[in-house]
């Protein structure tokens, strides 16, 4: 059985709906595993990536922990909607062999992150945001 593993905050850049994100990836298969890296060492955290296929998370600096993922393994990187920018790590997955995939979140509903709203302020390129996001997955699978 596959590993999954959702990357938790508890604060910013968050998955609302983790929990539902879990239980459809453990209806179609993937044994779950959910972590804050905060309550972890540095060595747990990379032996909790080295036992992982799949890590999802929402784009921050948590990600970086790829690094000690597996060749092969793949990263799912969930992007708020008020940022435009492309993936930082991008190259890094491709540097470390680790499939890279991302997902931007297109609906200003389904975020904490909103034009306008006093939570997001204008960089000289990009809108910083607290965001949090709410990825849905496919009726039929992730």
């Amino acid at each position: 059985t596959a590993a999954l593993t959702l990357l938790l905050a508890r604060q910013q850049r968050r998955l609302l709906n983790a929990a539902d994100v879990a239980l459809t990836a453990e209806r179609v298969g993937f044994r779950v595993g959910q972590v804050d890296w905060a309550e972890l060492r540095l060595r747990e955290q990379a032996e909790w990536m080295q036992a992982t296929d799949v890590v999802v998370g929402v784009y921050g600096v948590g990600l970086i922990k790829i690094i000690f993922a597996r060749p092969g393994a793949a990263v799912v990187e969930v992007i708020p909607y008020c940022f435009s920018n492309a993936s930082d790590f991008w190259e890094l997955s491709r540097t470390l062999r680790v499939r890279h995939y991302s997902w931007r979140n297109p609906d200003p509903a389904r975020s904490a992150c909103r034009p306008g709203v006093a939570n997001c302020r204008s960089g000289l390129r990009l809108r910083v945001c607290v965001p949090s996001v709410m990825l849905e997955p496919k009726k039929k699978g992730l």
